[in-house]
């Protein structure tokens, strides 16, 4: 799958999330999430579904984040390199993972150490992208 295909199918899941909102009041609960600085970040909004196509509308350039690699092919690629936890999250529930491996997920990350990369990997770990993809393509 490439980035462009990935953000066709992000374009078309529900926003709904509830253990992605949940997951982001534990992480502001701990100091690790500001609502308004992140809000500046991803968007127009702490929607995630608007974060990820963000994210992917700019991949082939700089973007927000002045990427230096532009020539990403793969999406497994893409969700590697993310490093905002509620994003990972967020796909995984929008993508029709079971709330028993998300709440998984979530638990790995919060017992991570307090950086977001460290989070991302333990979400990663717990939800590698090979799951996602197999459920976005049902």
């Amino acid at each position: 799958m490439s980035p462009k295909q990935l953000l066709k199918k992000i374009k078309n899941l529900d926003t709904k999330s509830s253990i992605t909102n949940k997951f982001v009041s534990e992480l502001a609960s701990i100091g690790m999430w500001n609502y308004e600085k992140e809000a500046k970040k991803t968007y127009g909004g702490t929607d995630q579904k608007k974060h990820w196509v963000g994210w992917l509308s700019e991949y082939s350039g700089p973007g927000y984040y002045n990427r230096k690699d532009t020539g990403v092919s793969m999406a497994k690629r893409v969700y590697n390199r993310i490093n905002c936890p509620p994003m990972l999250i967020w796909l995984a529930e929008a993508s029709g993972i079971q709330s028993k491996q998300i709440k998984q997920a979530t638990l790995a990350a919060l017992d991570a150490k307090k950086s977001f990369p460290s989070q991302c990997s333990a979400i990663r770990q717990t939800i590698p992208w090979e799951v996602i993809e197999a459920k976005l393509q049902e």
